[in-house]
């Protein structure tokens, strides 16, 4: 199951600047904008970790196999 896949991306607001000299187009965010942007890369991802399952130390991998053996 890809829990990436259910995260909604935000809409984003950017201001578009055409410069006469340049035929390029520059998308110009603001603080704000950036701050929130890495606000909910954090949400996104503290969601993610909290819903994968981390095995404890007594249920990992290797003691289960240390068990086994002995």
């Amino acid at each position: 199951m890809n829990l990436i896949s259910k995260y909604e991306e935000p809409r984003r607001e950017t201001i578009i600047e055409e410069d006469p000299l340049c035929r390029c187009t520059k998308n110009i965010r603001t603080m704000k904008q950036k701050t929130e942007d890495w606000r909910n890369e954090c949400v996104k991802y503290r969601a993610l970790i909290r819903r994968r399952k981390f095995p404890n130390y007594f249920s990992s991998q290797f003691c289960k196999i240390f068990k086994t053996r002995i």
